[in-house]
């Protein structure tokens, strides 16, 4: 009789493990993606022409945070700014980015360190989709990537946004966010199911060693 106690106790046990193990997997991918806003103050040595990338990467009075997303957000004036994020794809996915920005020197685009997009033209795209200022980058990516947008502004600062749209995430525009990267990162390994809680797990630890010393008891 002990011994099918114990038989039982462990199938328990064995049940809580596997919870615990599908929980620190899952927390590996939601920590996966990444957004990091930077931006520096314009000075004598700028020069519009040369690599905007350069000059913020460079410049040793740069701003950096990590942000949740990116929607809405006041320009600095006088300065160079850049949006960069990055997420694990486990297979190929397609995705559109597109960039609000207002920029009166231009702005560039990289995509795993290779610029894909540059211009000069000073840019406002007035807070709709639909403008012709809106900058964008499709194409199908897999693996790692790492997306950088960098523009630059003298004035006046006007409000930023950047967004997605995917064929794995909701129909139209998604702002740009972790959480929203996060779900191209679990579209992409075939497997949409949701990642519990650590007070969730806590909660499932509790109740299965509850039944499993009554179990014992009995």
């Amino acid at each position: 009789m002990l011994k099918l106690v114990l038989k039982r106790f462990e199938a328990v046990m064995q049940k809580l493990v596997n919870i615990l193990i599908i929980w620190f997997l899952g927390m590996g991918v939601a920590n996966a993606a990444l957004i990091t806003y930077s931006y520096t103050d314009i000075t004598g040595s700028f020069n519009p022409s040369s690599s905007l990338y350069d000059y913020i990467t460079n410049s040793s009075t740069t701003t950096s945070s990590s942000v949740n997303d990116f929607t809405l957000i006041s320009g600095e004036e006088d300065s160079v700014s850049m949006v960069e994020f990055s997420f694990n794809l486990a297979s190929l996915t397609d995705l559109d980015v597109f960039a609000g920005v207002d920029a009166d020197y231009g702005a560039e685009i990289y995509v795993n360190g290779v610029q894909v997009f540059d211009t000069q033209s000073n840019l406002w795209w007035k807070l709709d989709w639909s403008n012709s200022d809106v900058l964008s980058v499709s194409d199908n990516f897999n693996g790692f990537v790492d997306i950088k947008i960098v523009w630059a502004e003298e004035c006046c600062g006007g409000s930023t946004s950047i967004a997605l749209s995917s064929s794995v995430l909701p129909s139209g525009l998604n702002e740009l966010s972790v959480s929203n990267l996060e779900t191209l990162e679990i579209a992409s390994s075939g497997s949409l199911v949701s990642v519990p809680t650590p007070s969730t797990v806590f909660l499932l630890g509790i109740g299965v060693l509850v039944i499993g010393s009554r179990k014992f008891r009995s």
